[in-house]
């Protein structure tokens, strides 16, 4: 077995993107289905996607400045402002500003104009609230810092992992937008009125000059748009699916997980497919459907993991994993994606890998793109006849012990050399205690638990 450690920065980062705009967000994000659009003439509006309706009122409309080509549109969730260019760089006097629509009269604020001369169509606010990025119509990524009012040219170059330059591809089908998703990966949709493609650049996304970036290809440049209306707006929902706006049919569509097109709503009013933006930065953007999921007890005292995925889900392999605590995982095995059939797909694991007392369970999804999900975590509550358990064994850097004795009992652990000597001593906890074994050389150890109640448990084990 192969102990797994994590770093599930962007969660952190979610978390206190969460607390420091809670107030902002709750005023500004008033639902579940609620996303933005704006028009080439800066007007910002609520749309409810799943009906198509747009809201009654303008959200910025206090403005001294004219509109022309307005474009970009982006939400920061930390400081509750929509980002745009107003007047587009591609435009006599552009103007690029930013606004709160909580705010008193909800002026906007002028910041300092992109150094690009060519038109803008696509925007959006960095996922930790610090920047903004946009592409111009060349295919060139620049990033606004917002704490100095500063833009910097990232890169004129976005390459396959194969060296193949798509930068031309973007330019040439003249619209779409951009977005980020909760772990900071970019979606980049071009479109023509014909044709579409999708690209995402993975995480991080640089703030400085850069020689190029490489790009992952979800959709073909050869894919036809659904009713030969360009995709000019993109946005994610909560559940991490990708919301597209047509520019001229006023349509909204969902990318599906198969990478299919599910119209969901035509706007009420025209002109808000310009550009979408929306409150959501999901960890997971077209995520794995998980119709059901089990974990069961065997007689022999084995654990079986069961689950049901949608057909339309575009899994490549599953990866069970179980700990004793919640926190640190191992790896129990791995489960290759079934050949597509057009229905749900049924999977299962055993592991005769149980412990005495809570089991937790998870299962890690790599889908064909190699992002990463997991589904929620499963516990099962095992009761034998054993009083103490010690894992793993060989062991690297900690070691584990967990007892069932009768609450009250004090339980303590010591491990020694081979040659008798205490190495280390920790009194522990009945769920279980993790020792940290990471400084001790190679070698075999032996470790004693000694109880209040006289009993004493010893085994030995092998440090690698």
């Amino acid at each position: 077995m192969k102990l797994i450690s994590y770093s599930f920065k962007g969660i952190l980062f979610s978390f206190f993107s969460i607390i420091s705009s809670l107030n902002l967000n709750a005023q500004v994000c008033n639902g579940t289905t609620e996303i933005y659009g704006l028009t080439n003439n800066a007007s910002v509006r609520r749309i409810n996607y799943t009906t198509g309706a747009v809201g009654a009122s303008n959200l910025n409309a206090n403005s001294s400045t004219t509109a022309s080509m307005s474009n970009g549109l982006g939400y920061n969730s930390f400081n509750g402002r929509f980002y745009y260019f107003r007047r587009n760089p591609g435009g006599t006097t552009p103007s690029f500003v930013s606004f709160s629509p909580i705010v008193l009269l909800n002026g906007e604020t002028v910041h300092a104009n992109c150094p690009t001369t060519n038109t803008v169509l696509t925007g959006c606010v960095s996922f930790n609230g610090l920047g903004y990025y946009c592409l111009d119509n060349t295919g060139k990524l620049y990033y606004y810092r917002i704490s100095n009012n500063t833009w910097t040219l990232i890169t004129s170059s976005l390459r396959l992992s194969n060296g193949t330059d798509v930068t031309a591809t973007i330019s040439n089908l003249s619209g779409g937008d951009i977005a980020i998703d909760g772990l900071g990966s970019l979606w980049i949709v071009a479109s023509s009125d014909t044709k579409y493609c999708l690209y995402k650049v993975t995480s991080a996304l640089p703030t400085t000059a850069v020689a190029s970036l490489t790009v992952s290809q979800i959709v073909s440049p050869n894919t036809n748009t659904p009713s030969g209306s360009a995709f000019a707006g993109i946005c994610f929902n909560a559940t991490g699916q990708i919301i597209l706006g047509t520019r001229t049919d006023n349509r909204l569509y969902q990318l599906n997980n198969n990478l299919s097109l599910t119209l969901l709503s035509t706007m009420s009013i025209s002109g808000y497919g310009n550009d979408l933006t929306s409150c959501a930065f999901p960890l997971s953007v077209l995520p794995i459907v998980w119709k059901t999921y089990q974990v069961v007890a065997n007689a022999n005292g084995s654990a079986s993991i069961n689950w049901l995925i949608a057909a339309e889900s575009n899994e490549k392999e599953f990866y069970v994993e179980t700990s004793a605590n919640g926190i640190n995982w191992t790896e129990l095995g791995k489960v290759s994606a079934k050949p597509k059939t057009g229905t749900d797909l049924n999977y299962s694991f055993t592991t005769a890998n149980v412990l005495n007392g809570i089991n937790y369970f998870r299962i890690r999804q790599v889908d064909l793109d190699n992002n990463v999900s997991y589904s929620e975590i499963k516990t099962l509550n095992i009761s034998k006849e054993v009083k103490v358990e010690f894992w793993p064994n060989p062991a690297q850097e900690y070691v584990n012990i967990r007892y069932n004795k009768p609450m009250g009992i004090i339980a303590k652990a010591q491990i020694f050399d081979q040659s008798g000597r205490l190495i280390k001593e920790s009194t522990l906890q009945q769920v279980s205690t993790q020792i940290n074994i990471s400084n001790l050389v190679s070698g075999t150890y032996f470790v004693k638990v000694q109880f209040s109640d006289g009993e004493t448990f010893k085994q030995s084990f092998i440090k690698l």
